[in-house]
């Protein structure tokens, strides 16, 4: 098949769903195009060896990839994101016609403003295209602070709903990331068989300590004591400062060391406050490209998962809980819905409550003091859980299957576009 993959982010950033699968549909003998931006995320500058231009083309594991500019931001202030957003997904639109010829085109749902340009094509040049919704909007927008009144946002929510019912409506699939997200896909309009749910994925690792693993131990913390890592984005919506928080609470005599892992807008914001406390045992670890994690989980003895208590977080599940989870690494998290859901039936973690720094200390303390058996117990249940239900192999064939499905209501069933 002739397939495009339409992302705002895109390998080399940290974006493995849409790079990997990129990589997977090439090795299965697709013609692969990507439509995405210049590569910017998480830092908000462009990565050096790239530079803005109309159109830049590379290629990637097989796939051709063509890149278009947008205004590159990726701190706190909420115009400039969503300035970031919409003008992607203008120049994206202006260069949609490069994917004409495809069959069908995947579409990676976060920023949702993404989906202009699969519009197009869909109601332009008749070809159809899978949505991978990953954040849900229009929360995802009106509960970040981007926007800060109160009328503004409620007349972005309505906007926004009824946008994305359109979008819904001409997806010739929609993939959600969570089954509380595919209940509530549904209700907004799309066909309850035209909804499916699959688990985000992360390219698999054997948790071995090697030599990588033994060095970054030994720059955090030391075989007596405990690791707690995070590792991902440090954004407003992670709520990194309720580990730093938890942290101070629970001190250095605690046993317990604590290493964050990346970069975003709140990082200068997180190290404030790690500053203020004076926590001896947290340290910060500048960013490092997700392939070359392997050594970082395997070093660690739980993953922290945490984000805002927001009712849109309880139909997701972060991408760091299938990387933790690869690596046979345990979580404790304080995401309640669907990851408290799969920590709990699982076996592979601890929950607390959300935004609860008391909470959250008493938790990491519960986890060291039930001993090191318990956590390896949980630790060979993750990869377990992983196997069965999170392995990249099983998204990548869930995901074709979707693609190659989606071709037949394409070209030849111009009747059956909704717009």
């Amino acid at each position: 098949m002739k397939i495009g993959i339409i992302s705002q982010w895109f390998s080399p950033e940290p974006a493995p769903i849409p790079s990997s699968l990129a990589e997977y549909l090439v090795q299965s003998k697709h013609d692969v195009k990507v439509l995405s931006g210049f590569p910017n995320y998480p830092v908000g500058r462009v990565y050096p060896g790239f530079r803005q231009s109309w159109v830049g083309l590379d290629e990637f594991a097989g796939s051709r990839v063509r890149r278009v500019p947008q205004y590159v931001s990726h701190d706190n202030n909420g115009f400039r994101r969503m300035l970031s957003f919409i003008s992607f997904a203008f120049t994206s639109l202006l260069h949609a016609h490069w994917l004409r010829d495809r069959d069908v085109v995947y579409v990676y749902g976060t920023p949702m403003t993404v989906c202009v340009s699969a519009l197009y094509l869909r109601w332009v040049h008749r070809v159809p295209f899978v949505l991978h919704v990953q954040d849900l909007w229009p929360e995802s927008v009106v509960d970040s602070g981007m926007i800060r009144p109160a009328w503004l946002r409620h007349t972005a929510s309505i906007v926004l709903d009824l946008a994305l019912r359109c979008v819904y409506r001409n997806a010739a699939h929609i993939v959600a990331i969570a089954p509380s997200m595919a209940v509530t896909l549904r209700s907004r309009g799309a066909s309850p068989d035209a909804v499916s749910v699959v688990y985000n994925w992360a390219m698999d690792r054997a948790p071995s300590i090697h030599a990588a693993a033994l060095d970054f131990r030994n720059r955090v913390s030391s075989d007596d004591r405990w690791l707690l890592l995070y590792a991902g984005n440090v954004g407003v919506m992670q709520d990194i400062e309720t580990i730093v928080e938890a942290a101070h609470l629970l001190g250095p005599d605690s046993g317990i060391d604590f290493a964050i892992v990346g970069d975003g807008a709140s990082l200068a914001g997180v190290k404030d406050l790690a500053h203020l406390r004076a926590v001896p045992h947290l340290t910060f670890i500048d960013r490092i490209p997700f392939d070359k994690m392997g050594p970082i989980y395997a070093a660690a003895d739980f993953q922290l998962v945490t984000l805002l208590d927001r009712e849109v977080f309880r139909g997701t599940i972060p991408s760091k809980v299938g990387a933790s989870l690869a690596a046979g690494l345990p979580i404790i998290t304080t995401v309640s819905g669907d990851v408290e859901s799969m920590c709990n039936s699982g076996g592979f973690g601890w929950v607390s409550l959300p935004e609860n720094p008391e909470s959250l200390a008493a938790t990491c303390l519960a986890a060291v003091r039930a001993g090191r058996t318990a956590r390896d117990a949980m630790s060979v249940a993750a990869s377990r859980y992983y196997a069965d239900r999170l392995s990249s192999e099983a998204g990548f064939r869930a995901i074709e299957l979707l693609l190659v499905g989606s071709r037949s209501g394409s070209r030849d069933d111009p009747a059956g576009i909704t717009h």
